[in-house]
């Protein structure tokens, strides 16, 4: 497979999906996935605190 059709695929979901399993290697700076309670904590609708300090606004196990 032609570098420029890799990295097509690795841009174009819809041209992925056309190409057979396996066919496309895994890109090189590896998967985008995020964690919903990670995104959530980014957009501002989850707290984190990991160290119970006084910005802490969760009564979760991670905050005293």
């Amino acid at each position: 497979m032609k570098n420029a059709t890799i990295i097509r695929a690795w841009k174009d979901a819809a041209f992925r999906a056309t190409l057979p399993a396996g066919a496309v290697p895994a890109h090189p700076a590896g998967s985008a996935v995020v964690k919903t309670e990670l995104l959530g904590a980014a957009m501002g609708t989850t707290p984190i605190c990991t160290d119970g300090g006084p910005r802490c606004t969760d009564s979760g196990p991670h905050c005293s």
